[in-house]
């Protein structure tokens, strides 16, 4: 479900990008239309009636929870985008280290805890 919620997202930035607000306008009401259907059947097969109490409140359930699952998705896509620049800059202080380290041999040095004796 968190891969196909972001491939809508994705899809639907990627289609935005070539289309009069018109457009995205019309777009974002039938997906809209679309998510409200989602709801409303599954609070049908779950057994509530249409129009009534337990029904609306349902809709209104079966909503947050599926805003809930987009939120976590994208906060996960992001942990997972400052888990990589993490890694990288860990990569490239290694580097960093071992080009200080291999000039100061180079020079007759020893390194020794970052200096070079």
């Amino acid at each position: 479900m968190k891969t196909f919620t972001i491939l809508i997202c994705l899809s639907a930035m990627v289609i935005a990008g070539c289309s009069t607000p018109e457009e995205r306008a019309a777009r974002r009401a039938a997906e809209r239309e679309r998510l409200e259907r989602m709801f409303a059947s599954a609070c049908i097969s779950y057994g509530h009636e249409e129009g009534t109490p337990s029904y609306n409140q349902c809709v209104a359930q079966e909503e947050r929870a599926y805003n809930n699952e987009r939120r976590i998705a994208a906060a996960e896509a992001e942990a997972q985008k400052a888990a990589k620049k993490a890694r990288k800059v860990e990569r490239e202080a290694r580097q960093m280290q071992s080009d200080r380290d291999f000039d100061c041999i180079i020079s007759g040095g020893v390194p020794v805890g970052g200096s070079c004796l």
